[in-house]
Protein backbone atom coordinates (compact mmCIF):
# COMPACT_ATOMS: atom_id res chain seq x y z
CA UNK A 1 0.00 0.00 0.00
CA UNK A 2 1.24 3.70 -0.95
CA UNK A 3 2.04 5.90 1.82
CA UNK A 4 -0.13 9.75 1.25
CA UNK A 5 2.96 11.79 0.98
CA UNK A 6 2.00 14.03 3.91
CA UNK A 7 1.35 11.21 6.15
CA UNK A 8 3.87 10.62 8.57
CA UNK A 9 6.09 8.68 8.89
CA UNK A 10 6.46 6.39 11.72
CA UNK A 11 10.24 6.28 12.58
CA UNK A 12 11.61 3.55 13.91
CA UNK A 13 13.22 3.10 17.30
CA UNK A 14 16.79 2.06 15.68
CA UNK A 15 16.72 5.33 13.38
CA UNK A 16 15.68 8.15 16.31
CA UNK A 17 18.91 8.31 18.04
CA UNK A 18 21.05 8.95 14.71
CA UNK A 19 18.37 11.34 13.73
CA UNK A 20 18.63 13.06 17.17
CA UNK A 21 22.70 13.25 16.69
CA UNK A 22 22.24 14.85 13.13
CA UNK A 23 19.69 17.87 14.71
CA UNK A 24 21.27 18.01 18.20
CA UNK A 25 24.91 18.78 15.30
CA UNK A 26 23.02 21.42 13.49
CA UNK A 27 21.48 23.26 16.31
CA UNK A 28 22.22 22.57 20.06
CA UNK A 29 18.61 22.65 21.58
CA UNK A 30 15.92 21.71 23.68
CA UNK A 31 13.81 18.22 23.52
CA UNK A 32 10.66 19.56 22.67
CA UNK A 33 11.90 21.31 19.74
CA UNK A 34 14.03 18.30 18.53
CA UNK A 35 10.31 16.72 18.39
CA UNK A 36 9.33 19.99 16.34
CA UNK A 37 11.65 19.60 13.85
CA UNK A 38 11.64 16.18 13.30
CA UNK A 39 7.91 16.55 12.60
CA UNK A 40 8.37 19.25 10.47
CA UNK A 41 10.68 16.88 8.22
CA UNK A 42 7.62 14.32 8.22
CA UNK A 43 8.19 11.74 10.62
CA UNK A 44 6.03 10.55 13.41
CA UNK A 45 7.39 10.00 16.89
CA UNK A 46 6.26 10.41 20.44
CA UNK A 47 7.66 13.24 22.63
CA UNK A 48 8.54 10.53 25.28
CA UNK A 49 10.53 8.78 22.64
CA UNK A 50 12.34 11.91 22.13
CA UNK A 51 13.48 12.43 25.67
CA UNK A 52 14.06 9.24 26.32
CA UNK A 53 16.16 8.90 23.51
CA UNK A 54 17.98 12.06 25.07
CA UNK A 55 18.71 10.34 28.36
CA UNK A 56 20.56 7.47 26.24
CA UNK A 57 22.87 9.37 24.37
CA UNK A 58 23.68 11.49 27.38
CA UNK A 59 24.05 8.13 29.46
CA UNK A 60 26.37 7.16 26.69
CA UNK A 61 28.24 10.06 26.26
CA UNK A 62 27.28 11.39 23.34
CA UNK A 63 25.30 14.34 23.67
CA UNK A 64 26.00 16.59 27.20
CA UNK A 65 23.34 18.72 28.80
CA UNK A 66 23.12 21.92 30.47
CA UNK A 67 20.00 24.03 32.02
CA UNK A 68 19.66 27.25 29.99
CA UNK A 69 17.19 30.27 31.22
CA UNK A 70 14.83 31.68 28.94
CA UNK A 71 13.48 34.83 28.10
CA UNK A 72 10.05 32.98 27.15
CA UNK A 73 9.54 30.45 30.73
CA UNK A 74 11.20 28.25 32.49
CA UNK A 75 14.72 27.08 32.41
CA UNK A 76 15.24 24.02 29.11
CA UNK A 77 17.98 21.82 29.61
CA UNK A 78 19.72 22.57 26.43
CA UNK A 79 21.65 19.18 24.39
CA UNK A 80 24.79 19.58 22.27
CA UNK A 81 27.21 16.84 20.65
CA UNK A 82 30.08 15.47 22.22
CA UNK A 83 33.08 14.58 20.45
CA UNK A 84 32.23 11.03 21.12
CA UNK A 85 28.99 11.67 19.84
CA UNK A 86 30.36 13.19 16.27
CA UNK A 87 31.97 9.79 16.18
CA UNK A 88 28.76 8.09 16.32
CA UNK A 89 26.98 10.44 14.09
CA UNK A 90 29.88 9.77 11.69
CA UNK A 91 29.82 6.04 12.15
CA UNK A 92 25.35 6.37 11.56
CA UNK A 93 26.56 8.10 8.42
CA UNK A 94 28.79 5.31 6.65
CA UNK A 95 26.48 2.95 7.75
CA UNK A 96 23.40 4.54 5.99
CA UNK A 97 25.52 5.31 3.20
CA UNK A 98 26.21 1.24 2.80
CA UNK A 99 22.66 0.72 3.57
CA UNK A 100 21.67 3.14 0.51
CA UNK A 101 24.13 1.70 -1.63
CA UNK A 102 22.56 -1.93 -1.01
CA UNK A 103 19.40 -0.30 -1.14
CA UNK A 104 20.06 0.78 -4.20
CA UNK A 105 21.63 -2.43 -5.84
CA UNK A 106 18.28 -4.10 -4.72
CA UNK A 107 16.10 -2.02 -6.60
CA UNK A 108 18.33 -2.13 -9.58
CA UNK A 109 18.51 -6.00 -9.76
CA UNK A 110 14.74 -5.98 -8.91
CA UNK A 111 14.20 -3.75 -11.46
CA UNK A 112 16.49 -6.03 -13.73
CA UNK A 113 14.61 -9.20 -13.02
CA UNK A 114 11.28 -7.77 -13.66
CA UNK A 115 12.71 -6.58 -17.44
CA UNK A 116 13.88 -9.91 -17.76
CA UNK A 117 10.25 -11.41 -16.68
CA UNK A 118 8.65 -9.27 -18.81
CA UNK A 119 10.52 -9.74 -22.29
CA UNK A 120 10.35 -13.80 -21.44
CA UNK A 121 6.36 -13.30 -21.58
CA UNK A 122 6.17 -11.11 -24.67
CA UNK A 123 8.02 -13.21 -26.61
CA UNK A 124 8.02 -17.17 -25.38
Amino acid sequence: MARSPNSPIRLPRELLNPWLLLLVRLAPTHGYDLHERLRVLGFRVATSSVYRGLRQLEADGLVRSEWRSSTEGAAQRVYSLTPKGRRSLKQSVRTFADARDSFGLFVRQYEKATVNSSRGRKGG
